[in-house]
């Protein structure tokens, strides 16, 4: 029985090899042997294929079209940034919705004239100015209102001083 098995499989080899040898021998006529594709025009008809003698010769020009030309706009190149690392999962909790927003307590802009009056120089008597503006507008003053309470203030401590 063993040699049976073994001659069996010996000749279903050979027979094997010799149909996939048969097949690469077909296989190399198929490119001379294949069927042209029906050819249709713009509306469908049927079309004659054309011979490859029947093929107009191609002439090379001499001169090369021009590109179509577009505006192109110059951008300075941006500067690399890293993309950020995408959030971890984390498991889902129930978020509380934020509470909601306090309204801020209006600042207290009464330190502002003294420290007005206690510069030692031009460009801090300018600072302290600003900040008694901003703090004046923060207030909900109108900015010329505002800007005249800073004027009257400068004023008088200009007066003052004389």
């Amino acid at each position: 029985m063993f040699m049976s098995l073994r001659s069996l499989f010996v000749v279903g080899s050979i027979v094997l090899l010799w149909g996939g040898l048969g097949d690469l021998v077909s296989a190399q006529r198929f490119p001379y042997e294949a069927p042209k594709a029906p050819e249709f025009d713009s509306r469908g008809q049927y079309v004659e294929p054309e011979t490859e003698t029947s093929y107009p010769a191609v002439r090379q020009s001499t001169t090369r079209p021009d590109p179509p030309r577009s505006p192109r706009v110059q951008r300075a190149p941006r500067p690399y940034t890293p993309e950020p690392a995408p959030p971890q999962s984390q498991p889902a909790v129930a978020a509380a919705p934020p509470p909601p927003p306090v309204p801020e307590e209006p600042p207290d802009c009464s330190q502002y004239p003294g420290m007005m009056s206690m510069a030692r120089s031009q460009e801090e008597l300018q600072w302290n100015a600003r900040l008694y503006l901003t703090c004046l507008l923060k207030r909900g003053w109108m900015q010329d209102q505002a800007r005249q309470e800073v004027i009257r203030v400068m004023e008088s401590l200009r007066a003052s001083r004389q």
